[in-house]
């Protein structure tokens, strides 16, 4: 119900559109929607707002599909410019212990294009491995576009690198304490 929060949620889904797997006209109502019936009710997602030190809101980070084991890297975006340069460095690693200390993970992974070369490099500046590459198909249906498994795709296509860090691997480069 937040208009301020619903508005730039959609700005900055509509800056970045070309970076996500699946690819709409952001609107409020629908943005509504996602927060209010995925969000806030799936017990397997969390949404953090990042704020610089003037409290105002510059991006917002998340996790889905947090299970026993595993939880997914979900909507890292910095929309907008403010607080220390590696504040968005400190804000992952945050989550990521959040995940493994206090959530139980054992591993985190998620999905980006092979193309997008900022958050790639963020990504393995952190520690994350690319443990696998799929080609992807771009399908578009009713204005919308997803971009599918396809391993003989041809035609509109992209790779998509699933990426990794075990709890191991992140405490080896981030030992308790030195945070």
């Amino acid at each position: 119900e937040d208009d301020a929060l619903v508005e730039k949620l959609v700005e900055w889904r509509e800056k970045n559109m070309r970076f996500f797997l699946t690819q709409f006209p952001a609107t409020k109502e629908r943005t509504q929607a996602w927060l209010r019936d995925r969000v806030a009710k799936d017990d397997t997602r969390i949404l953090f707002l990042i704020f610089d030190e003037s409290e105002r809101m510059i991006g917002h980070f998340g996790l889905c599909d947090v299970e026993e084991k595993s939880a997914y890297m979900d909507n890292a975006i910095r929309g907008e410019a403010g607080g220390s340069p590696k504040l968005f460095d400190r804000v992952e690693i945050t989550v990521l212990d959040f995940g493994f200390d206090k959530l139980g993970v054992e591993k985190h992974y998620g999905e980006l294009f092979a193309d997008n070369f900022i958050a790639a490099a963020w990504h393995r500046s952190i520690g994350f491995e690319v443990e696998e590459k799929r080609t992807l198909t771009r399908v578009e249906r009713d204005g919308e576009i997803t971009h599918v498994p396809d391993p003989d795709a041809e035609g509109k296509k992209r790779t998509q690198w699933l990426i990794g860090m075990s709890k191991d691997e992140f405490y080896r480069r981030y030992p308790r304490g030195s945070r």
